[in-house]
């Protein structure tokens, strides 16, 4: 087992940040270590907590199986599990988690998503990610096993790489109470054979690219 265990309090910086400034690169060690490590764990200082997952900076590990958040994580980046392939267990948002970025679970294998009773907001439907009044899809839960989707009706907004890589769905019912197609919201979904939309006038922005 290869354990990343990650320290500190306040905001973890994003990829580009750290990358981009070399005197800080020691700030992800991890980079060189993504195809070995096997578990992800956070720990609280005296000094306090991780308060937020930069952009990417979880992303592309593909021996995790699970993916843990504290109940300390306020802001979840962009892409930042994106990749994690092999998690095989659902993901939890904690009640403290109040952003997520776009694409932070793209390419997640997991079964399903659950958000902890008193999040304000966030919430699922069978187990697919969404804001707390069900208008914006965020997350779909790659793992999951149904071909066919219709997407609820009161979604209003189809976020950016919110199916990326689900590769079980070959068919999308988009009713037309969705207004918004955001780019790459179907990206690399390999057997997806049809989209059913009810009105497709406005609502796409790449949506497979």
């Amino acid at each position: 087992e290869f354990i990343l265990n990650i320290t500190g309090d306040g905001q973890m910086a994003d990829l580009d940040e750290v990358l981009g400034n070399n005197s800080d690169a020691s700030l992800v060690y991890w980079e060189d270590y993504k195809d070995k490590i096997t578990k992800v764990e956070f720990e609280n200082t005296a000094s306090g907590s991780v308060i937020n997952i930069g952009d990417e900076m979880l992303s592309d590990l593909t021996k995790i199986t699970e993916i843990n958040i504290p109940d300390t994580i306020i802001k979840i980046g962009d892409n930042a599990f994106e990749g994690c392939t092999n998690v095989n267990k659902n993901v939890i948002i904690p009640i403290s988690v109040e952003q997520i970025g776009n694409g932070a679970f793209a390419n997640v294998n997991t079964p399903a998503f659950e958000v902890a009773y008193g999040n304000q907001n966030f919430d699922t439907i069978d187990g697919v990610l969404t804001d707390d009044e069900h208008k914006e899809l965020i997350a779909y839960p790659n793992g999951k096993t149904d071909e066919r989707y219709v997407i609820p009706d009161s979604i209003i907004v189809i976020k950016q790489e919110s199916f990326a890589g689900a590769d079980n769905i070959t068919n999308v019912v988009i009713p037309g109470e969705v207004k918004t197609i955001e780019g790459k919201a179907f990206y690399e979904c390999s057997n997806l054979k049809t989209i059913e939309v009810e009105d497709l006038m406005g609502k796409t922005d790449n949506v497979l690219d």
